[in-house]
């Protein structure tokens, strides 16, 4: 907490917050005005989306049929 409340604000190392921010901006402008760069993005996503859902089978195999009354606990906490 006391690095948020911070007197002196030259004491804030500036170039990686302005690296962030330009980088945020670029993968926004990226994502939202190309077009390959949107399906780019959406096959990483869906490419996440079959990896967790292998999850299913490792959860019923290590927690047993059980797991299905608890899915958050038991599928996140394993990754």
């Amino acid at each position: 907490m006391s690095d948020t409340t911070i007197n002196d604000g030259l004491q804030i190392n500036w170039v990686p917050v302005i690296w962030g921010v330009m980088l945020q901006f670029a993968f926004g402008l990226l994502i939202l005005r190309w077009e390959p760069g949107f399906r780019a993005c959406q096959w990483f996503g869906d490419q996440v989306t079959v990896f967790l859902s292998n999850t299913d089978w490792g959860c019923s195999f290590v927690f047993g049929e059980k797991y299905l009354d608890h899915p958050v606990v038991f599928k996140v906490s394993v990754i």
